[in-house]
């Protein structure tokens, strides 16, 4: 099972997966013989595992977003943007 955080590009025309969440289940777990004791007993793990945010293409996507009809810069809504972003960052 896969969970996806997805964003639109619009230079790209398409969306662009900036986070996920992976779980494995105990496929791997049982491939590599890692095993935890419960109640004096052995039990394979159940592996979660992924990306809770590739800051770097969030960064790019924020500013694609901010961008006017005529492909200029909205110096106005980027600081709103970007000042929004970091304050979710942060908290």
């Amino acid at each position: 099972m896969k969970i996806s955080i997805l964003i639109y590009s619009p230079y790209g025309e398409k969306y662009v997966e900036v986070g996920c969440l992976n779980l494995v289940s105990d496929f791997v777990s049982k491939r590599l013989l890692t095993l935890y004791e419960e109640d004096k007993e052995l039990n394979n793990l159940y592996i979660l595992h992924g990306t809770f945010m590739d800051v770097t293409k969030m960064v790019g996507l924020v500013i694609e977003n901010c961008q006017a009809d005529d492909y200029s810069l909205d110096e106005a809504k980027l600081k709103k943007n970007l000042s929004a972003f970091m304050k979710k960052l942060s908290s």
